[in-house]
């Protein structure tokens, strides 16, 4: 930023405290580890997104320990994002909530 700054010729000591301030201000702190939690998360959101389209497709099959072993694997998948980023503990209720209808409506159908 130093650099950039004295193309601009900006004065130095004024780079130098814009610098300063950019390292200490808590808005700019906040929002890049803000940022920096999102983008980490990513890999455990695609992640638990493909096992939950496999375990959904294996409810579909039939397939009970199949559908188990993916459901429990996105459950992981989800915990890390979780314990990442606190935000997506609801989005794994969303996900448990239509499994538990498919789960009902697949029961009544039975009966």
């Amino acid at each position: 930023m130093l650099r950039l700054a004295r193309l601009l010729r900006i004065r130095q000591w004024l780079a130098v405290a814009a610098v300063a301030y950019l390292g200490v201000s808590p808005a700019i702190v906040n929002s890049a580890c803000s940022i920096f939690s999102e983008v980490l998360v990513t890999p455990f959101v695609l992640t638990a997104a493909v096992l939950i389209a496999g375990a959904w497709a294996a409810t579909g099959l039939g397939d009970a320990k199949r559908a188990v072993l993916l459901a429990v694997a996105a459950a992981a998948a989800f915990a890390f994002g979780a314990f990442t980023k606190g935000l997506l503990h609801f989005v794994s209720l969303l996900v448990v909530l239509a499994f538990g209808a498919r789960a009902v409506w697949a029961w009544r159908g039975r009966r």
